[in-house]
Order: C-alpha cells, then sequence, then structure tokens
C-alpha cells in the first residue's frame, strides 16, 4: 500500500496497525518479541534483544502520534532496564499478560 498523509505512522497503518492497539494503557505490560530488536543500556552500551523473549514494558504511552512513536521507552529484560524506540517495540512483539 502506499503512503497517505491522513495515517499517522505512513506504512505502519498502512499494513494493518490499529492505533488503539499500538500503544498500551499506563501500567507495566508484557510483551513478546518476533523479530530481533537493537536497545541501549543505562551506560549507553547497544544490547542486541534476539527474537522470543518477554520484555516488560515500564513506560507508558497514551497518546497515539508520530511524537510519542518515535519516543524511546524503558523496557526491562533479564534484570536490566534497556531504552528502544516506542515504534519498534509495537511493530516487532506482541502483548502477552498484563502486570499492573
Amino acid at each position: 500500500m502506499q503512503y497517505r498523509p491522513e495515517e499517522p505512522f505512513g506504512r505502519e497503518t498502512a499494513v494493518g496497525y490499529n492505533r488503539k492497539k499500538m500503544f498500551p494503557k499506563a501500567g507495566h505490560q508484557r510483551f513478546r518479541l518476533k523479530a530481533q530488536l537493537m536497545s541501549v543500556s543505562e551506560d549507553r552500551t547497544i544490547i542486541d534483544i534476539p527474537a522470543g523473549p518477554e520484555v516488560v514494558l515500564l513506560d507508558s504511552i497514551e497518546v497515539a502520534t508520530p511524537t510519542e512513536a518515535a519516543k524511546q521507552v524503558t523496557i526491562e529484560w533479564r534484570g536490566q532496564r534497556l531504552k528502544l524506540f516506542a515504534i519498534d517495540l509495537f511493530q516487532e512483539s506482541r502483548p502477552t499478560v498484563a502486570t499492573s
């Protein structure tokens, strides 16, 4: 599908992402990764997270806008706090069980 300016994220929306499903409500939420993602640790070390493990989103994004999608969010994986872009997390994972 072609990019249409009225769609908030172009390609992502064109391939079927729903804005309401992409952005979780407040509180921690768990996601299972479908693809390998690159993240950054607190000491600015790049860490690749392989496909398959579960990560916990520690931040909440309540407004579905391109600005929010471009923000870095904090996740927890194997006891480490890491940062990655929100849009990467929501495109390359699926929500599992929410934890409050």
